[in-house]
């Protein structure tokens, strides 16, 4: 006799930081690292904002997500890449968000 084995399927979940965002204070030129960890079902999509502002992949900047570990790089910091970054984490079920501060010190100019 043969028996039918059903994988159970995850339960829906809207999406949770089970690790939040934290604030990162460096030197200008400097390579900024924010990461957090997101769990849902479906997978839920990342976005990426800083002042509100959506941030999109380039040179400069590199976002990426893998197993729920989502993680934004910014390269060659400046003072005007301080402020306040938020991920954004959504699937149909609902939507959460992080928040941290990145804090750029300029290079003192002796004069």
């Amino acid at each position: 006799m043969s028996r039918i084995f059903q994988v159970p399927r995850p339960a829906a979940a809207a999406p949770q930081f089970s690790q939040k965002l934290e604030n990162v204070t460096l030197d200008e030129g400097s390579t900024a690292t924010l990461e957090c960890h997101v769990t849902g079902h479906p997978e839920p999509a990342v976005r990426w904002y800083k002042e509100g502002r959506p941030l999109v992949a380039s040179q400069k900047v590199e976002i990426r997500k893998q197993d729920g570990l989502v993680r934004l790089m910014l390269y060659g910091v400046r003072e005007q890449d301080s402020g306040r970054y938020t991920c954004i984490a959504q699937n149909h079920l609902g939507e959460n968000s992080s928040s941290a501060n990145i804090i750029v010190n300029g290079k003192d100019t002796v004069t």
